[in-house]
């Protein structure tokens, strides 16, 4: 059972959403615009959100870039016009967790949300191990095959923001708006020297790096697994 929230004007689909996934279990809510929406995010715990694209009063874009700023970890199933490809690319790029065609089956989404919420959820670890590395989010440090990594405070809040989104690109302008936030006088070149930084102090010589490049994409922290450990790991830190 997960707790819901289902951003739509469309008050017949919003219902028949509701319905569906309450039948399965879930605990939902409902919202008819994007402000409305970011609000209950913000100051209420919910597991994932169904969030239309055509959200009105704040767009769906908005709401996505506000929430993840503000280091919101629920899932983002985004549903709207699968030819718009562009829109889907700033979405996933904003920091939705998938995006589905808004004339989908009840049936094929209720499967992407079950797919999403089978997904660790990164944002309620305490420590987090991925690769040879252990990220204690509470002592704020790394260690790296049980050696202590020294982070600057960027750093850590950039590592930090990547390992809540592993596997998904972000562009450098993308970073800058999320990481730096408030900061006027820090430039994409910032970003790409933190980058640099990070990958000689998490990288193993001879490996392929953590922190992948592509053209048009961004930067992406590779991670095969993340792992939120069953008993106390002991960080020297």
């Amino acid at each position: 059972m997960a707790k819901l929230l289902i951003v739509d004007s469309d008050k017949c689909r919003a219902e028949a959403l509701r319905k569906w996934l309450t039948r399965e279990m879930h605990v939902v809510d409902v919202v008819d615009n994007g402000a409305a929406g970011l609000e209950q995010l913000c100051f209420h715990h919910f597991d994932a959100c169904i969030l239309n694209w055509n959200a009105q009063l704040l767009s769906a874009l908005e709401v996505i870039t506000q929430y993840r700023s503000a280091a919101g970890g629920a899932r983002i199933l985004l549903l709207m016009d699968w030819s718009a490809e562009q829109a889907r690319i700033q979405a996933l790029d904003a920091g939705a967790d998938d995006c589905v065609a808004d004339t989908c089956s009840l049936r094929e989404l209720s499967a992407r949300m079950r797919a999403l919420l089978r997904r660790p959820n990164v944002m309620n670890c305490k420590v987090i191990r991925f690769s040879d590395c252990v990220f204690n989010l509470v002592g704020k440090c790394l260690t790296k095959s049980g050696v202590e990594i020294k982070l600057q405070p960027k750093e850590y809040q950039l590592l930090e923001f990547m390992l809540h989104h592993p596997n998904y690109f972000f562009k450098a302008e993308s970073l800058l708006r999320r990481v730096w936030v408030s900061s006027n006088q820090v430039s994409e070149e910032t970003v790409r020297t933190h980058i640099k930084t990070l990958r000689r102090k998490l990288d193993t010589p001879g490996m392929p790096s953590i922190i992948s490049t592509a053209p048009g994409l961004g930067y992406k922290l590779n991670v095969a697994q993340l792992v939120e450990p069953t008993e106390l790991f002991e960080v020297a830190c």
